[in-house]
C-alpha cells in the first residue's frame, strides 16, 4: 500500500551513484513536456518502471501544480531477482499549469533524486510544413516572444544524427531560423492567440523546409525514414508521443513547384501526401492549405496552376480549409515581413477557431472563392463571376486596374468592373464566347518583370480572395420550346435565349439549311439544338432539347342534355363533348368533360389528347327563353249585381 507523507529531512540526503544503475523508466514525464488532452480536456501522466537495487526499501513521488506540494506518496519497493516494479499515475487538466513531478528511492535515512520534470502541461498539438513561407523566420524585431505555454520538440535539421539524437522538448520559439524548438513567427503568433482564447497549452512541431518541392515532402515506404523530410517530422512526433493526437496540419508550399513539367503533377502529389498524412497522424480533423503568392522564382511559368491547385483542394477534400494570402501586406516578392505573418495568423485563427475550438464565426473566415462563371446578358457582352461570399472591387491601385487582371482565353477587351454583393460584373467590349476565365497573373504586371502586389478583390474582414485558373465559363446559352410536341398539323417554335451571334440550328445533328436565326419553326419530330459563333469563331452550343410526335385530336361537337341549345327561365342546360379525351377545357375555364350552363351565350371547347394535341369545336349560341309578361284586358270596368265582365289576355 501507498502511504502518504510530507518528505522533508528524508529527501535532504542525496546519493551520487549513478542514476542509471540503480532504476530504469519504461514511462515518465520530461522536462518542458506537453501531454496531449484527451475527450475530456485532460491526459494521464505516467511513471513506472524497475529498480535495479536492492538497497533501497522504498520509492517517493511527489506532484506540485504552480509551486504548489498536490502529492508526496511512499511505496515500499518489493523485490523479486533483484528487481522491483513500481507504477504512479497522475491525472492533469489541459490548462495553463505548470506540473512539476520529482521521484526518489529511499536507503535508510538517505534519498536518491531519480527524476525531476518540470513544467509539464497538457494541451492541443499541431504541425506545419511545406517550405520557407511555413518555416516563416524572421530575425528582426516583433516577432513574439517565447511563451511557456507554447512548446515545441526536436530540431528540424536535414542531419540525420541530430535529428535522431535531438529528442527533447522546449519552449517554443518564433525568430530563430530552423533550429530546435523553432515553429516560425506565423506558427507562434496562431499559437499564442489559440492559448490565450481557449486557455489551453499547444505544442506545434515544424518540419518545413525553405526551397523544397512537393515531392521533397512525401513518404519513403518507412514514414520515419530520418533521410527524408517527412520521416524527420513523423520521427519527432512519434518521439514527442504526440504522433496520435495532432489535431491539424498546416501545408504552405509551392513556390518551388512552377515549372511547366511540375506544377500539372501537384495535385496528384498532394493527394498521396494527405493520405500519408491521414494514415500516420489518424486523429487530424482538418487540413489547413495556404494558397501561395505570385512571387519567389522569376519566370516560373505555372505559379498560377499550384494556386489554382491549392484553390481546388477545399471543394475536393472535405476536410481541407484554405486560406489566401493575396492582398496581405508586408510581401518582398517571396516571403513576409513579421506584420504580414502575424496578419496569416490572425486569418488562420478565426479559421481554427471555428474548425478545431467550434468557435462562431462567419463565412468571411474564409476567403472568397469563385463558384460560378456566367454570361448574364442576351449579347454576352456581360460576365459575371460568382463568390461564394460578397466582394469589394478595389479602388485603382498605383495606376493599375483590376479590371485588367481578369483573363478570358479569347481577345476580347474588358472595359470595367464592379461588384454587386457575391457577384464580380465585367463589361467587355465585344460579344464573346470565352469559355475560360483567369484572376491574377501568374507573376508580374502585364508588360513587366515586377511581381504583381494588388490591386485585390477582398471580402468584409479585408481577407483576399482566392486567385484562380482557367475556371470554366457557362455561356448562358440555351433553348426552348411552346411545346414538346408536334401536332398533326401543327408546329412547335424552338428558341435561343441570346442574339448577336451566328447561329445554327441541327436535327439529328444534321445540319437543318438555313436554319441560321436564333429562332426555328418546325414541325418534325426530333432532337434539336442550336450552335452560336462569335467574332473570333469560337462556338458554343446549348442544350438538347426532344420534339415528340402528338396525336390527331378529333375535332369535338358540343351536345346538351335536352338536344336543345335553349331553356326557360330558371333553368339551365348541361354541354357536353361528343368524343373523350385525356382533358378538356371550356370557353367558361371549366375542365370538366361537362359543364352546367345557366345563361345565354356563346361557348366553345377544346379537347386534348394525351400527346398534348388539342382540337376545338365550332361554337353553340344558347338562348336563355325570356317571355313578355301578358296584359289583361276587360270590356268594361264596371258592372251592376247579377251582371258580368269578359276578361281576355294580349301579348
Amino acid at each position: 500500500m501507498f502511504k502518504r507523507f510530507i518528505l522533508l529531512a528524508v529527501l535532504s540526503a542525496i546519493f551520487t551513484l549513478p542514476i542509471m544503475a540503480q532504476i530504469q523508466f519504461s514511462a515518465n514525464p520530461s522536462r518542458l513536456q506537453l501531454y496531449p488532452r484527451g475527450i475530456d480536456d485532460s491526459a494521464t501522466i505516467v511513471i513506472s518502471g524497475i529498480v535495479t537495487a536492492p538497497q533501497y526499501t522504498d520509492i517517493v513521488f511527489t506532484s506540485s501544480k504552480n509551486g504548489v506540494l498536490i502529492d508526496s506518496v511512499i511505496a515500499p519497493l518489493s523485490f523479486q531477482n533483484s528487481q522491483a516494479s513500481f507504477l504512479k499515475n497522475y491525472r492533469i487538466r489541459a490548462e495553463k499549469a505548470l506540473n512539476n513531478y520529482r521521484v526518489y528511492l529511499l536507503q535508510g535515512a538517505s534519498s536518491l533524486q531519480v527524476l525531476r520534470a518540470d513544467s509539464v502541461v497538457c494541451g492541443d498539438v499541431f504541425l506545419i510544413t511545406g517550405q520557407s513561407n511555413a518555416t516563416a523566420n524572421a530575425t528582426v524585431s516583433g516577432t513574439d516572444a517565447q511563451y511557456v505555454w507554447i512548446r515545441s520538440f526536436g530540431n528540424p535539421t536535414l542531419t540525420v544524427a541530430t535529428a535522431q539524437a535531438d529528442t527533447t522538448w522546449g519552449i517554443a520559439q518564433g525568430n530563430t531560423g530552423s533550429t530546435a524548438y523553432s515553429i516560425g513567427v506565423w506558427g507562434i503568433r496562431l499559437a499564442k492567440m489559440l492559448c490565450d482564447t481557449f486557455n489551453v497549452p499547444v505544442c506545434v512541431i515544424n518540419g518545413a523546409r525553405p526551397g523544397t518541392n512537393i515531392a521533397e515532402h512525401l513518404s519513403a515506404a518507412d514514414p520515419a525514414n530520418l533521410s527524408t523530410l517527412y520521416g524527420r517530422l513523423y520521427y519527432r512526433a512519434t518521439k514527442a508521443k504526440v504522433d496520435q493526437a495532432v489535431k491539424a496540419i498546416f501545408w504552405y508550399q509551392g513556390e518551388n513547384d512552377g515549372a511547366t513539367t511540375v506544377a500539372p503533377q501537384y495535385p496528384a502529389s498532394f493527394a498521396t501526401l494527405r493520405s500519408s498524412w491521414l494514415n500516420n497522424y489518424p486523429s487530424i480533423q482538418k487540413i489547413f492549405v495556404v494558397q501561395t503568392r505570385m512571387g519567389c522564382i522569376d519566370g516560373a511559368p505555372e505559379h498560377r496552376q499550384v494556386r489554382e491547385a491549392h484553390r481546388s483542394f477545399a471543394t475536393v477534400y472535405p476536410n481541407v480549409r484554405v486560406m489566401s494570402t493575396m492582398g496581405i501586406s508586408g510581401f518582398d516578392g517571396c516571403h513576409f515581413n513579421v506584420s504580414g505573418y502575424q496578419t496569416l495568423a490572425r486569418f488562420l485563427y478565426r479559421q481554427v477557431s471555428r474548425d478545431i475550438y467550434s468557435a462562431s464565426s462567419t463565412i468571411t473566415a474564409n476567403p472568397p472563392n469563385i463558384i460560378n462563371a456566367l454570361f448574364t446578358n442576351s449579347d454576352n457582352t456581360e460576365l459575371s463571376v460568382i463568390f461564394d461570399q460578397p466582394v469589394i472591387w478595389p479602388a485603382i491601385f498605383n495606376g493599375f486596374n483590376l479590371k485588367d487582371y481578369f483573363y478570358l482565353n479569347t481577345p476580347v477587351t474588358i472595359l470595367s468592373g464592379s461588384t454587386s454583393g457575391d457577384t464580380v460584373k465585367l463589361q467587355l467590349s465585344a460579344t464573346s464566347n470565352s469559355y475560360k476565365i483567369t484572376y491574377l497573373p501568374n507573376q508580374y504586371y502585364n508588360g513587366t518583370t515586377t511581381n504583381y502586389d494588388g490591386p485585390w478583390l477582398y471580402n468584409q474582414d479585408n481577407v483576399g480572395a482566392l486567385s484562380f485558373y482557367s475556371f470554366p465559363i457557362n455561356s448562358g446559352l440555351s433553348i426552348s420550346a411552346n411545346s414538346l410536341s408536334v401536332c398533326a398539323s401543327g408546329s412547335v417554335t424552338l428558341s435561343a435565349n441570346k442574339t448577336g451571334q451566328s447561329f445554327q440550328w441541327y436535327l439529328n445533328g444534321s445540319i437543318i439549311g438555313g436554319a441560321t436565326s436564333n429562332q426555328y419553326i418546325t414541325s418534325t419530330p426530333g432532337q434539336y439544338y442550336v450552335t452560336m459563333k462569335d467574332a473570333n469563331n469560337i462556338t458554343v452550343t446549348s442544350n438538347t432539347l426532344t420534339i415528340t410526335q402528338g396525336g390527331s385530336a378529333t375535332t369535338p361537337q358540343i351536345i346538351s342534355n335536352t338536344g336543345s341549345f335553349a331553356f326557360c327561365p330558371g333553368g339551365s342546360i348541361v354541354l357536353s363533348s361528343n368524343v373523350g379525351a385525356a382533358s378538356f377545357l371550356w370557353s367558361t375555364g371549366h375542365t370538366t368533360a361537362s359543364v352546367n350552363i345557366f345563361s345565354g351565350g356563346t361557348y366553345t371547347l377544346t379537347i386534348f389528347d394525351a400527346t398534348g394535341c388539342s382540337a376545338t369545336s365550332s361554337p353553340v349560341t344558347v338562348v336563355q327563353y325570356n317571355p313578355a309578361p301578358p296584359t289583361i284586358n276587360a270590356e268594361k270596368l264596371l258592372f251592376c249585381a247579377g251582371d258580368s265582365v269578359l276578361l281576355t289576355p294580349s301579348y
